[in-house]
């Protein structure tokens, strides 16, 4: 009877699960990091141009290689949601149906803070890691039959993105530490060489990821100690076991709540670091996993000190990996299921809150205001409307909602994606004036009638309905008015309609 209830449970916790992230999807708005991929793979021709156009990304190629199809089926960006969302549905299938979690850890993972939100409803490669895992956790049941499916797991963990590569190496860690434990590590046998030879290959073609020397982005990587980059990567920890995003503004994504300064995160993170490894239970090979995945966590935060909630997040995937693996093995040997732990329960019900902050915010407010400005101009405007406008990131977004070509004026050209080379994306570029701007509008408009001017702002002030600024030329002087404007976006992509007109002589 208990058994028929639990199953009966389990089907109403899906079914909830997925009505609540269908209706979060359906609300969020795509914002550029969304649809930057989405447009690399709907640009690329053939898997060659693919792999070509995402040499400056900084990601392997998993996410791109599963958009690339999709790209030749339909023009609509809305596909990246539907992957997304059966990855995510299926994700919690598993953690539902194949985990070892009691039916309150099961809700309490489900709605915290990154599997509703930043791995739920952003649709990027870090939910492609996350459903890997889980894939991993239970086949690790097995681990000994399922050796070599793991390993080519873990191959593909590792084609998934930077911090899932190194959980990847965490359980490859794991998975050498279970193998010799459980044999004399000499002579190896053909199963154990072979899955050594898939990992080790994925992690090679992860490497091949990092960006050439003329990229713009991920460039910075540290080569001697710094004591203020330690504290930097002791915070994140206390970011990604305690995303505690505020509650009083619509900017609270990437934000911590105010009174978490470095001064309370870094001892929080020691803190946390010590609660996690105690609070552990006895499983060796758990144990192993936890230390090897926060290990190599730690030291790439330290290393390539960028990180936002998204990607410190893995230390709780981390976690939730460990106790699954354990939990496993309790199962198995028929001792009572050990649980992800007091330590855990905290951290979860702590993420509760800040998920359920975060899908209020995402369902009131929009995250993108691209989705708007090109709902707006196909309304308003006659469709064979030529758009231009700056800057060359935030105008992805309105691409793809629009569904028609924008012209960067900072580029001068026509673009589906953000090439982020030195010579297409720098700081002289991003910070263009706006009289640059106006010019260079002007020489577009001549050519494409009729026009529309679209200004994105990298920096403050921005310019409130009514406002005007007037541009010098030599064939007369020209009015540039703000006319709408499109504001209140969490990720901060606002949009503002400028209409143009020359004074008379």
């Amino acid at each position: 009877m208990a058994d028929y209830f639990q199953k009966q449970f389990n089907w109403v916790l899906f079914i909830t699960y997925g009505i609540a992230i269908s209706f979060l999807v359906w609300h969020h708005e795509m914002w550029r990091d969304e649809l930057q991929a989405w447009g690399i793979a709907a640009s690329s021709s053939t898997l060659t141009e693919l792999f070509q156009n995402t040499r400056y990304e900084g990601h392997p190629m998993l996410w791109f290689l599963m958009l690339w199809p999709l790209a030749k089926i339909t023009n609509n960006p809305v596909a990246v949601q539907v992957l997304h969302t059966g990855l995510v549905l299926i994700t919690a299938y598993l953690i539902i149906f194949r985990s070892p979690f009691s039916i309150l850890e099961k809700v309490l993972i489900l709605f915290s803070y990154f599997f509703l939100y930043e791995y739920g409803a952003i649709a990027r490669n870090y939910q492609v890691g996350t459903l890997l895992i889980c894939l991993i956790c239970v086949l690790w049941k097995d681990r000994r039959k399922n050796l070599v499916k793991i390993s080519i797991l873990i191959f593909l963990l590792m084609q998934a993105n930077a911090f899932a590569c190194l959980i990847g190496l965490g359980l490859s860690v794991g998975l050498l530490f279970e193998e010799l434990s459980h044999k004399p590590c000499w002579p190896l046998t053909t199963r154990q060489i072979g899955s050594a030879l898939v990992i080790l290959t994925g992690l090679y073609l992860t490497s091949l990821s990092v960006p050439p020397p003329d990229s713009s982005i991920i460039t910075v990587w540290v080569d001697k100690f710094d004591i203020g980059t330690v504290w930097f990567a002791l915070a994140g920890i206390a970011h990604g076991f305690l995303p505690l995003t505020g509650l009083d503004e619509y900017y609270f994504w990437n934000y911590s709540y105010v009174p978490f300064g470095l001064a309370i995160k870094i001892p929080l993170g020691l803190l946390l670091l010590a609660v996690a490894f105690f609070s552990m239970p006895k499983d060796k090979g758990a144990f192993v996993v936890l230390v090897a995945c926060i290990t190599f966590i730690f030291v790439f935060t330290y290393l390539k000190p960028r990180g936002n909630f998204r990607h410190f997040g893995h230390y709780t995937i981390a976690l939730i990996a460990a106790f699954w693996i354990q939990g496993n093995r309790t199962r198995l040997t028929g001792r009572n299921i050990i649980s992800v732990g007091y330590f855990g329960i905290l951290v979860l019900l702590i993420q509760l809150i800040a998920g359920i902050n975060a899908y209020y915010r995402d369902t009131r407010y929009p995250f993108s205001n691209s989705r708007n400005v090109a709902d707006y101009i196909k309304n308003n405007y006659s469709a064979d409307v030529a758009v231009a406008g700056v800057f060359q990131d935030v105008l992805t977004g309105v691409r793809w909602y629009l569904q028609k070509p924008v012209y960067g004026l900072e580029t001068q050209k026509y673009g589906s994606y953000v090439l982020f080379s030195h010579k297409s994306w720098n700081d002289s570029l991003n910070a263009q004036p706006d009289s640059v701007t106006y010019s260079r509008y002007l020489d577009f408009q001549k050519k494409h009638a009729p026009a529309l001017l679209i200004m994105g702002y990298h920096f403050l002030p921005v310019p409130d309905i009514g406002h005007t600024d007037t541009l010098h030329t030599p064939e007369g002087n020209y009015l540039f008015t703000c006319t709408k404007k499109f504001e209140g976006a969490i990720t901060r992509e606002d949009y503002y309609l400028f209409n143009v007109t020359q004074l008379p002589k």
